[in-house]
């Protein structure tokens, strides 16, 4: 086989879906390399970026058993890379040519587990291993691992609902936090579940799951036990059976936790057998600690709340519709309580599904009912397109020619129904009423027997008036089955003049009371088990710490890790001969504010300058805000952005919400991110001095109205609205304060189909506010359109 560019293909090792990865001499000087190609056909900026992205990490590797790049460059019309020779037999082809004796693969599975090590210590996560992507070379069975395209360097990754689908051949090794259904981190130790499926095969001859239905799969990688190895083969020892069920728990604290414990066994399995031709057993795991601080994915002091939550959801399953409502101060856990509630949904087939109102978006109408439905049609548009046409079926059936009244509240429901006609104005109490009842009509639909539907509304306090006229609805009068509503809010934040104050009243008054949680503070047991978790010592031994840690916390779930990390970093918490040591003099004595706004501050006062400069950008933006706005308000190209807001995600102040972060080449700015707590937002969002705020949101409004397009801008209407009506004081020039006007009056039209009336009447009259004292003569349009629709009986009451 011929290939331009002076190779000549010998073999071709793999094909895949988007790449072929070949043996080939280079002609010039004869020398044997293998080269990654990307096919033709799949020349889109992303895989090309992806491309891009191998090739950076792998330059900058220098691990035996990690292919060296060592050019990347232009070939046969696509990119390729170029490596040295590392091998010529994928484990995928060893495995579908025939079984092998387990004794075989042993030293393989201990390199892997050294090369995996060896890549964690260099701060590198996979995310991919499987046998397809491992290379062996075929007369000593030495491995390679390849296929970094979806590598990161970060420590932790939220994997988004689209995550799993992936090519067919991924989801048997797929871990169940990659799945995007738990809520659960990708990190290091994602790599060794993905590792004990491939092992798993290798030893018996089949992954641990199997199945011809995606949804199915993993299904199986969340909720079912795998099947003991040594049960499929007599013939495995139970100490390496136990190893490889180990590296597939579920829970990724239960897994291994350190490269070294796991080489630890797998190197004294291998002795043993060399010693005395069979492997006796021993206890695994005793060598295994982790050399980083790593706190538990897991909530303490909540199992009594979360086990009243499941109940109350599998209620709601056999058809009963409940409120419940969750309060309690900043940090002290809610959201992560209800998340946790992920699982036990998905168990169950149902649909989970959240929204959050955002302290910085308090006028956007609907945020976080937006925000909630918009991910339940993503969620719906990655299942099989015959599950989709159903979903089709039975909305049209439901919502009629109405479907555009909730394609303005959810635009991705118009890629599930197609489009729709346009639909009339009506009264204000006629509109009111349509846009409620076609919102129980959709949820109706999406809330079944067989798909249960889990509503969580994140943040209550920071809701606007039509949200909670609509969560007054629904739990009220107008009520759907199969439907569990949880809200949760801050109750020092909703004072007697508070907008929730009235509705909490109202529901507490009705014929159907929610329940009513409050999350309290941490106790001292329940931070010493956090600690002996953590730490991997003995309860006794850490109360001394944890009362420490209560003192200077309060029992505060999210100051505790901050805390914990802030001990990491100061030196103060630190592992030495494996295992963890700590000054308790020192932590007494530390100066330390007991706001943990004042450790936020101080964390993101520890970047590096730019980072700190664009962090408090993002926080004028919302709680979640994308590359390209960021880029726009900033007034930096993408590519340097994501550069300034790595040093952030690297100590945990924003996260992704999925893994386009890792391609800035890309140039569409996609890339999404939030703030890990709503403290940290208020933290940046603090380094903006009192002086500098309206001028800041004059600057932000005023680039986001020149640089979005129609489309765009039509779609962030209230957010340009916002900004400019924060800094109407700043804008003197008479053109502009018509401008702004205009756009108040598109975002009073906007909140009023809608059936938000306050927030249209805000909007309105911060239109009319603009005009000049001549307007009936200068601009009698705009005048006449916002005093009508101003006058227009615009409350429905």
């Amino acid at each position: 086989m011929n290939a331009p560019g002076g190779f000549r293909v010998e073999a071709e090792l793999h094909r895949g879906p988007a790449c072929t990865l070949s043996r080939a001499i280079r002609l010039a000087d004869h020398q044997p390399l293998i080269l990654k190609q990307l096919q033709r056909q799949q020349n889109d900026p992303e895989r090309l970026s992806r491309f891009q992205h191998e090739f950076d990490i792998l330059q900058e590797l220098d691990i035996d058993g990690v292919p060296k790049a060592l050019q990347l460059q232009q070939l046969d019309g696509g990119p390729a890379i170029l490596f040295r020779d590392f091998g010529d037999l994928t484990l995928r082809r060893a495995l579908d040519t025939g079984p092998r004796d387990w004794q075989q693969w042993l030293p393989v599975a201990l390199r892997l587990a050294e090369i995996l090590t060896q890549l964690h210590e260099a701060r590198v996560i996979h995310k991919q291993i499987r046998p397809e992507h491992i290379v062996l070379d075929h007369t000593t069975l030495a491995p390679t691992l390849i296929d970094f395209s979806h590598a990161t360097r970060l420590g932790r990754e939220q994997a988004s609902w689209g995550t799993a689908r992936l090519e067919a051949s991924a989801l048997p090794y797929l871990a169940p936090e990659q799945t995007g259904r738990i809520n659960r981190a990708v990190d290091y130790r994602t790599d060794y579940y993905c590792l004990g499926a491939t092992l798993f095969e290798m030893m018996t001859g089949q992954p641990p799951f199997s199945s011809d239905d995606e949804l199915e799969l993993v299904h199986s990688h969340i909720a079912r036990p795998p099947p003991w190895p040594d049960a499929i083969n007599p013939s495995l020892p139970r100490t390496l059976a136990r190893i490889i069920r180990k590296l597939l728990a579920k829970d990724a604290g239960k897994r291994y936790q350190s490269g070294y414990g796991l080489c630890h066994d797998l190197r004294r399995c291998l002795d043993l057998l060399r010693r005395n031709g069979h492997i006796d057993e021993f206890e695994i795991a005793l060598e295994d600690r982790s050399a980083r601080l790593q706190l538990p994915q897991v909530l303490y002091g909540r199992d009594d709340m979360l086990r009243q939550l499941g109940d109350c959801y599998d209620r709601c399953a056999k058809g009963e519709q409940a409120l419940l409502l969750i309060s309690g101060y900043a940090g002290v856990g809610k959201s992560s309580l209800v998340h946790e509630l992920r699982q036990h949904v998905n168990a169950r087939g149902g649909h989970f599904c959240s929204g959050k109102f955002d302290q910085m978006r308090r006028n956007r109408p609907y945020l976080g009912i937006h925000v909630a439905l918009q991910g339940l049609m993503r969620q719906l548009l990655t299942e099989p397109e015959s599950h989709i046409a159903r979903w089709r079926d039975d909305l049209l059936r439901a919502l009629g020619n109405q479907g555009q009244v909730l394609i303005k509240l959810v635009p991705e429901l118009e890629l599930i129904l197609g489009p729709q006609p346009r639909i009339t104005p009506l009264p204000p109490i006629e509109e009111r009423s349509r846009f409620s009842r076609l919102l129980h009509r959709l949820l109706g639909v999406l809330a079944t027997a067989e798909h249960p539907l889990l509503l969580f509304l994140d943040d209550l306090q920071w809701a606007d008036p039509a949200s909670l006229h609509l969560l007054e609805s629904l739990a009220g009068t107008m009520r759907v089955p199969h439907l569990l509503l949880i809200g949760s809010y801050r109750e020092k934040e909703v004072g007697p003049g508070h907008a929730l104050r009235p509705v909490l009243e109202t529901l507490r008054a009705g014929e159907q009371p929610p329940r009513e949680y409050r999350l309290e503070p941490l106790s001292l047991d329940d931070i010493s088990l956090l600690l002996a978790d953590t730490l991997g010592a003995e309860i006794r031994h850490l109360r001394p710490l944890a009362r420490l840690c209560l003192e200077k916390t309060q029992g505060n779930p999210f100051f505790l890790g901050q805390f914990l990390y802030r001990l990491d970093e100061d030196g103060l918490l630190q592992l030495r001969n494996q295992s963890w040591q700590w000054n308790e003099d020192a932590i007494r004595a530390l100066a330390m504010s007991d706001d943990v706004l004042d450790l936020m501050v101080s964390k993101i006062q520890r970047l590096p300058a730019a980072t700190q400069r664009i962090l408090p950008l993002a926080a004028c933006i919302g709680s979640t805000f994308v590359l390209r706005n960021l880029a726009i308000v900033s007034e930096t190209e993408t590519t340097r952005v994501a550069e300034q807001l790595w040093p952030a995600l690297t100590e945990g102040l924003i996260v992704p919400l999925d893994d386009s972060y890792q391609l800035p080449r890309l140039g569409t700015g996609r890339p999404r991110y939030r703030f890990v707590h709503d403290r940290v937002q208020q933290a940046a969002y603090s380094l903006i001095d009192e002086a500098s705020l309206e001028p800041l949101h004059l600057k932000i409004g005023r680039l986001l109205q020149r640089s979005l397009g129609d489309t765009e801008r039509d779609s962030r209407i209230f957010e340009i609205a916002n900004h400019l009506n924060q800094a109407q004081r700043l804008i003197r020039n008479a053109d502009e304060r018509q401008a702004l006007a205009a756009i108040n009056l598109e975002a009073g039209q906007r909140a009023r189909q809608s059936a938000a009336f306050d927030n249209a009447l805000e909007y309105l009259q911060a239109g009319l506010n603009m005009l000049p004292g001549d307007a009936w003569n200068s601009r009698y349009d705009l005048a006449l359109a916002l005093h009508r629709l101003r006058r227009s009986g615009l409350y429905p009451w």
